[in-house]
């Protein structure tokens, strides 16, 4: 994970430009996957001069007869413009290739990832700046009815992803700036330039039990950088904790007379969740996490769930650990532990009363001794994804959107 100064480092030296301006360049292309793929396509498509070669990580099914050759991670770099080929990653990218390239290298950007079918809700002046890599995934699945809600309150909202350019003046003039997750190095430009301009922000990130259902506006971070890391929670009251025993029946009744099954419960997560790279121990993946878990429980059984998105998981390598895909909530039930780094099963854990090992830095390290208390500021914090009307007095305690004017 590139930290801060590095991140603005690589950002320096990227260029964005637009596809047809590649008919003017001599250029290879760096990348693989399906971002790779598709830009290939739109290349042909548009009959934009493609790159005189692809290093890759590995062979790829291309649907244009180009030479791949296969990145060994050492070999200097010959090419005066190199195009990027990831939607996410590119600063990364970017400092991996600079001390492998001539000096007067110039790294392209096309921004294939920026958002395609979302770029404005509403036509109002006043306009707030909405923040996402995957706005187009994130916006109809969590936040389409809250920014319907801000366009019924006067504000229009204009997504971009974190890497487009910004104008200081057009930020300066926004009337707050919403970023989702917020903590992969693509977004410390843009975090750096709001921040210049005194610009507050706001943070939004998939809510709890379930994640799909909710999500969740916070002033200072999302997980452990979040605003309930440093909340007393002095403010969590009766209303609340007898919010959190409802949801605590609701969960239990689907699972009615589960009987433990024995085994400690082992949530994978996957490799490149920025939680897991910035708040635990495990930035080299899952395999030394099994590892090490494995050599804890020498003699218990362990049932090991890896998370869905992770392509890693058909690697992994076990001593004694049994694999399992069944239903999360059934596997927690059934524990007698759940051991995981920082996953939000744990959180689904504690909501269980199972007992949980917590190995990364999570809220639930910052609350000990006080997790319902935790959890019932979790739940009272989310929204609703299905809710079309919001409380302006929660949307005040936990942003820094100000609807008052409108």
């Amino acid at each position: 994970m590139l930290n801060k100064a590095r991140a603005l480092e690589a950002a320096t030296k990227r260029t964005q430009c637009d596809l047809a301006d590649l008919n003017h360049y001599h250029y290879i292309l760096v990348g693989g996957g399906a971002y790779v793929d598709e830009l290939l396509r739109q290349l042909i498509e548009m009959k934009i001069r493609l790159p005189e070669y692809i290093l890759v990580p590995e062979k790829m099914t291309l649907a244009v007869d180009i030479e791949q050759r296969i990145d060994d991670g050492i070999s200097l770099i010959n090419a005066s413009h190199i195009l990027l080929g990831t939607g996410s990653f590119q600063l990364e990218m970017v400092s991996r290739l600079v001390p492998r390239c001539e000096g007067n290298s110039v790294f392209l950007d096309v921004m294939q990832c920026a958002p395609k079918t979302l770029r404005t809700m509403g036509s109002a002046q006043d306009y707030i700046v909405y923040v996402d890599l995957y706005s187009d995934i994130n916006i109809p699945n969590y936040l389409i009815n809250f920014f319907k809600f801000l366009n019924l309150n006067g504000f229009r909202v204009d997504m971009f992803h974190p890497l487009e350019r910004l104008t200081d003046e057009y930020l300066r003039n926004a009337k707050g700036i919403i970023v989702w997750n917020g903590s992969l190095p693509a977004f410390v430009p843009v975090l750096s330039q709001a921040k210049k301009l005194s610009q507050k922000l706001t943070f939004a990130e998939c809510g709890f039990f379930p994640q799909h259902q909710f999500f969740y506006l916070d002033k200072k971070g999302v997980n452990n950088q979040s605003q309930l890391a440093s909340d007393a929670l002095d403010w969590v009251g009766d209303k609340q904790i007898q919010s959190l025993a409802t949801k605590k029946a609701q969960l239990a009744s689907k699972v009615n007379n589960l009987k433990s099954g024995g085994y400690v419960f082992v949530p994978l997560q996957v490799p490149s969740d920025s939680n897991v790279l910035n708040h635990s121990n495990y930035t080299n993946g899952m395999q030394a996490f099994i590892d090490h878990v494995e050599s804890i429980y020498t003699h218990d059984r362990i049932v090991i769930k890896p998370h869905p998105k992770d392509r890693l998981a058909d690697t992994y390598t076990r001593s004694h650990a049994k694999l399992s895909l069944d239903d999360t909530s059934t596997l927690i039930y059934g524990a007698t532990k759940v051991h995981g780094i920082n996953s939000s099963v744990l959180y689904e854990a504690v909501m269980a009363e199972v007992p949980v090992v917590v190995e990364g830095e999570c809220l639930l390290k910052k609350h000990l001794g006080q997790a319902d208390k935790l959890l019932a500021a979790m739940l009272y914090r989310q929204f609703d994804i299905n809710q079309t009307s919001f409380a302006t007095s929660k949307i005040e305690k936990f942003s820094n959107l100000d609807l008052q004017g409108h």
